[in-house]
């Protein structure tokens, strides 16, 4: 039964309605801290360039799925937030690299 006294189901209200306008803001934050770092090892990458490229994408247009309807990409979800979080890792194991380089 689907009508206006019904929970959500799925999109950006059901991801409100779990987590309150603290995990939205948190998973707004994460989307564009994974987006950054995606940028961050495209730039700063030479041979896995372009597949870098085709993962950022591929983040970006999971993250606008995932928003639209959350309850149909909520399973495959953790793939695409661990290609940011391993994107993330590269960009801090940079620049230890070379702030350790430089000291």
């Amino acid at each position: 039964m689907a009508g206006i006294n019904s929970p959500p189901t799925m999109g950006w209200l059901l991801e409100l309605a779990n987590g309150g306008f603290v995990g939205f803001f948190f998973w707004v934050a994460f989307v564009i801290s994974g987006r950054r770092s995606l940028d961050f090892v495209i730039r700063h990458s030479s041979a896995e360039r372009q597949s870098w490229i085709v993962g950022k994408w591929a983040f970006l247009g999971a993250s606008a799925i995932y928003v639209v309807a959350a309850g149909f990409l909520t399973s495959c979800w953790a793939l695409f937030m661990g290609l940011a979080l391993g994107a993330e890792l590269l960009r801090q194991r940079w620049v230890i690299l070379n702030v350790r380089g430089h000291v």
